[in-house]
């Protein structure tokens, strides 16, 4: 049995023994997600904060990268990369891409919630030209 709480005003707030009405799902340790366990919620809203948590656990978020016609890359997320490819090639998912048609899918990677996906195609973005080829070249070879 494990304990779950958030604090109102966050971990470094002046009162973080002070439950918020929720669960942040950054909160919810990465590693519990695949074990069989019983979770005991400390919130103020506790059958509203178990169903959100639930839902935002189940969610799947990736990051990807995809090669346009003109040979750039771009990087974005989504919950479904393959809707997200074909919103792409439609004209209809990013100001960039539709003048760069076709897109072809070049690397994606799974995180466990949004916020960890933003910040990693934040990490991405950053990257060098020769950096994001070696990340796409590292998902194509067997480890």
């Amino acid at each position: 049995m494990f304990h779950i709480s958030s604090p109102i005003e966050g971990w470094k707030g002046p009162k973080p023994g002070r439950h918020h009405d929720f669960i942040a799902v950054k909160d919810f340790p990465v590693f519990w997600r695949d074990l069989d366990l019983t979770v005991e919620v400390e919130a103020k809203a506790k059958e509203v904060a178990v169903l959100k948590l639930k839902k935002q656990l189940a969610e799947r978020w990736f990051v990807y990268i995809l090669r346009c016609a003109d040979g750039s890359l771009y990087t974005g997320i989504a919950k479904d990369v393959d809707r997200r490819l074909e919103q792409h090639n439609a004209g209809t998912a990013s100001r960039y891409t539709r003048s760069r048609l076709p897109v072809t899918l070049e690397y994606q990677e799974e995180l466990p919630n949004q916020s960890l996906a933003l910040k990693r195609e934040l990490a991405i973005k950053a990257m060098s030209r020769k950096a994001k080829e070696a990340l796409i070249q590292s998902a194509e070879s067997p480890p």
